[in-house]
């Protein structure tokens, strides 16, 4: 399994965790970004989380994992998902663009 497959199969539980969490604590990370780092093959990756409330009223979260290279450029990888009405759905690759 390649770096980047793991890479996305950790955002997918870090995903999976969060959809457990209330709303109202999903809702804070608006304010309060979620910040750690996830060691993939024994190197540390930064790991970021933050919601945002739509004009509608759903909240979307998004999480991201940052990959530096060795030439300084970074890769975002990204997954999320929308609740509204108590009803998850993922985020699909177009609509994460909307919150980045």
């Amino acid at each position: 399994m390649s770096k980047i497959d793991l890479i996305k199969e950790e955002l997918m539980r870090v995903c999976e965790e969060l959809k457990l969490k209330p709303e109202p604590e999903l809702d804070v990370l608006g304010k309060n970004m979620l910040e750690r780092t996830h060691d993939i093959f024994g190197k540390e990756y930064p790991l970021l989380a933050w919601s945002e409330r739509d004009p509608d009223g759903a909240l979307a979260v998004i999480i991201e994992l940052r990959k530096k290279s060795w030439f300084g450029s970074i890769s975002c990888f990204q997954s999320g998902f929308r609740i509204k009405d108590g009803a998850s759905t993922n985020l699909g690759e177009v609509e994460l663009w909307e919150y980045d």
